[in-house]
């Protein structure tokens, strides 16, 4: 009896990891609303727990298509994310037309567009403030101090809490593209201010890893934090050769979730099959082993075999 006492206690006071979610994040979207390629990923499409969209494919569909796409999504038990520039560019000047950055009063136009589509939206995944807002130097990249990109981004994404309670905020940065001096300063620093300010925790840190340098330090600490901190940590799955053709993608995504599995990298909570390339050429295909989604099976099978 005290064992079992103890047990709640401890689930009580730290709060246990949901199970392992795949998400897809294909660089088209096409197939969910188009029925007559239903039937193409009905097996892989099982496995997916959350669909992750580019804002601009918010932004830029027309607003019946972007119902359909909600609807056969909501019809399937499938979560709906939105990657997401949580920062606000000065018009021609720091953060104008850079990754991460919008302009002002960017959120109330998606967030009213998704609810006029009869939608809504489970995560928000921000994409790379850290890098793009605070390391990478270059024209109109403003090297702003963490505590700033916080607060900068909790203003931001505050009409999100409100208008979608439950919505959980997560962040994506490409961490071995940075010194591990650095990211293991500021990651930790964010996640701190971030909660400070909104009262939320970052939910999730998803790698975008950069394949062809030693990625395995900055993916073991980055797991061992979000940890620490009750998030989930993910990976992105794709090629290490963004401009390679569609095969060659593949080859290389395969490749890279082959050579994850294979070592003692820790499992991902969220396994991220994202393309922001022109290839894979087809998104969805449960017997064509070139399409974007056979990696899902892909990667449960190899998970199987090396786990």
């Amino acid at each position: 009896m005290r064992k079992i006492i103890a047990l709640a206690v401890a689930l009580a006071v730290f709060p246990a990891i949901s199970a392992q979610q795949i998400w897809f994040a294909p660089n088209n979207t096409d197939m969910l609303n188009n029925n007559a390629r239903d039937a193409e990923w009905s097996q892989t499409r099982d496995n997916v727990a959350v669909f992750k969209f580019y804002y601009q494919i918010i932004r830029d569909t027309p607003l019946p298509i972007l119902r359909d796409k909600f609807n056969y999504l909501r019809s399937h038990n499938i979560k709906v994310a939105i990657e997401w520039p949580g920062l606000t560019w000065h018009k021609n000047g720091l953060g104008y037309k850079i990754e991460g950055f919008q302009e002002p009063g960017f959120s109330q136009k998606i967030i009213k567009k998704v609810k006029a589509a009869n939608g809504y939206v489970d995560y928000l995944a921000l994409d790379e403030p850290i890098f793009f807002a605070h390391f990478k130097e270059g024209k109109n990249h403003p090297q702003i101090d963490i505590p700033t990109i916080a607060s900068m981004i909790a203003y931001n994404v505050k009409p999100f809490y409100d208008a979608f309670p439950g919505i959980e905020v997560g962040d994506i940065e490409p961490i071995n593209q940075m010194p591990p001096d650095v990211y293991k300063k500021v990651i930790p620093q964010f996640l701190s201010e971030y909660k400070r300010i909104t009262g939320h925790p970052i939910a999730f840190m998803h790698a975008d890893v950069y394949w062809q340098g030693d990625w395995k330090p900055a993916v073991e600490y980055t797991s061992k934090l979000m940890k620490e901190n009750d998030s989930r940590f993910g990976v992105i799955f794709n090629s290490a050769v963004q401009s390679a053709q569609p095969y060659a993608w593949m080859m290389s995504a395969r490749e890279n979730i082959k050579v994850y599995l294979s070592g003692n990298s820790p499992m991902p909570d969220d396994v991220v099959m994202q393309s922001w390339n022109k290839s894979p050429k087809s998104p969805v295909g449960d017997t064509d082993p070139h399409s974007h989604s056979s990696l899902i099976q892909y990667f449960k099978t190899e998970e199987k075999l090396r786990r």
